[in-house]
């Protein structure tokens, strides 16, 4: 998953923590989070790549680099932990609720990032 924010954007500020969450939780099922700032070179030329408009915005890419999904503005830990699991092709074991039943495979698996 790709976080593209800004140094000044307040909602990406509050998103940084629930981000760290859903990373940390689905790491060890083949997904990273790179977080970029558009404020940088490098950030920049991602967003003029990906055609981000505004931020924070979530891309979510496939084992081969091929956008799977996007999520755009504030995001509840749910829906990027849902954006995780669509690229890690499994459930993220660490946000199951309370007794739920324990990871299973989703068809179709891979990684990304």
């Amino acid at each position: 998953m790709v976080e593209f924010v800004s140094r000044g954007c307040p909602v990406c500020q509050r998103m940084e923590p629930v981000v760290a969450l859903a990373g940390h939780h689905c790491a060890g099922q083949g997904v990273g989070v790179l977080r970029l700032d558009v404020g940088t070179a490098e950030g920049r030329q991602a967003a003029a790549r990906y055609g981000i408009r505004g931020v924070p915005t979530f891309v979510f890419l496939d084992g081969a680099g091929q956008e799977v999904a996007r999520r755009v503005g504030e995001q509840s830990l749910t829906s990027l932990r849902e954006g995780l699991e669509s690229i890690a092709g499994i459930r993220c074991a660490g946000l199951l609720l309370p007794g739920a039943p324990h990871a299973q495979p989703a068809s179709g698996g891979g990684s990304g990032s």
